[in-house]
């Protein structure tokens, strides 16, 4: 199955919308059927509904009347980058506290939304959180899409897509071991890197290949329970503006407080505010 998102305006909403086009066709004649992967996201999609974090479907479309017809997911059109976009466009420079604090309790609240509604994700990645301003507030807005590996979290245990629904730098540990005894926090593994690649600013914590190499490096990460600093918080994030980046990674918009080093003080006092 292959996939486009384009930007379109809806004539009779009189808005921005993302559409994302589903085709079982290539140039090379290679043919697959794009409908579960299709009725996934939609099914997936309608039962998140609802929720600021997670982007909101307007809209579905589907040709049934050959295997590898076409299929339309119409969304509303959340911002004009992905997350991975958005961090490239920094220079490498990492994100202060405050501004960590904020991207992971959106990320965080859309998906226990989605938890909540029996949706597993099961691929949450940069690619995957979509980036926009609130133009009123100038706050960051992030919103999760891409559920077109999601799974009921009912159905979890029924079939062997697990291991290969995320991407492996974000993969949950027991998926790489062919676990089908998995839950919603796989998503959760995922949020950690996403936030551990905020923090320390330079690329994902666990990367390599093959996925082998991913696993070895998670196994001697050598990370440990307790209170320690990690490279990337407080100082070296104190100062920068928020804001879309410009292409030579400056921002401007709202100026997030200067935070301290300790970053399970902050952890901590998110999951007091959070519960």
């Amino acid at each position: 199955m292959f996939s486009d998102v384009y930007e379109a305006w809806d004539r009779v909403l009189e808005c921005f919308v993302a559409v994302k086009w589903l085709s079982g066709r290539t140039d090379d004649s290679f043919v697959a059927t794009p409908l579960p992967d299709f009725e996934r996201e939609v099914m997936s999609l309608a039962a998140c509904g609802g929720h600021p974090s997670v982007v909101q479907l307007l809209a579905a479309y589907a040709d049934y009347s050959r295997a590898d017809g076409d299929c339309f997911v119409v969304t509303e059109y959340a911002g004009p980058m992905n997350l991975r976009q958005y961090v490239r466009r920094l220079n490498g420079q990492p994100f202060d506290e405050d501004e960590v604090r904020d991207v992971m309790e959106q990320l965080l609240a859309g998906t226990r939304h989605a938890h909540m509604a029996g949706v597993l994700h099961r691929d949450i990645v940069p690619e995957n959180v979509i980036v926009d301003m609130d133009a009123a507030s100038g706050r960051m807005v992030y919103k999760i899409c891409g559920f077109g590996m999601s799974k009921p979290a009912a159905q979890a245990d029924r079939d062997d897509s697990g291991p290969l629904a995320s991407a492996s730098p974000y993969r949950a540990p027991e998926l790489f071991l062919g676990s089908k005894d998995y839950d919603g926090r796989v998503d959760t593994w995922s949020l950690g890197c996403i936030m551990a690649e905020l923090v320390a600013g330079n690329g994902v914590p666990f990367s390599g290949a093959p996925d082998g190499e991913v696993f070895k490096k998670m196994l001697q990460s050598g990370w440990h329970r307790g209170h320690h600093r990690v490279a990337g918080a407080g100082a070296r994030g104190a100062g920068r503006k928020g804001g879309l980046p410009s292409k030579d990674g400056q921002r401007g918009g709202r100026s997030p407080a200067a935070a301290g080093g300790s970053v399970s003080g902050w952890v901590q006092g998110f999951g007091r505010t959070a519960g």
